[in-house]
């Protein structure tokens, strides 16, 4: 009987130790996904994997992007209907602006 009782308490601290291991593993994974998923890292990471011979994909992206940060710049977080169209506006011209400057330089 005592055999019995030591072999589950065993197996029992065995199982214990496992879901500890398993539930750190588990953190770990949350944490590499979370920090992979933030605005900035996917950003980063697309950033990374352009290709210098592509200068027409890398023009248009550039030229989004300055589009965008002035926009948010520009309109912030407002739902003012006046500001958006303003915004919009803007967005397409330092979009184009940029592109077109980028393009020059490629060339």
């Amino acid at each position: 009987m005592k055999q019995t009782e030591i072999t589950l308490a065993d197996r029992l601290n065995y199982l214990k130790k496992l879901e500890q291991q398993q539930i750190s593993d588990i953190k770990l994974s949350s944490k590499h996904i979370n920090e992979s998923l933030k605005p900035l890292n996917i950003v980063k990471y697309s950033l990374s994997n352009f290709k210098q011979e592509d200068n027409e994909t890398e023009g248009s992206t550039l030229g989004l992007l300055a589009g965008f940060f002035t926009k948010k710049l520009i309109v912030g977080n407002s739902k003012n209907p006046i500001k958006e169209v303003i915004g919009n506006v803007v967005e397409s011209i330092i979009s184009k602006a940029a592109f077109s400057k980028h393009s020059k330089k490629a060339d």
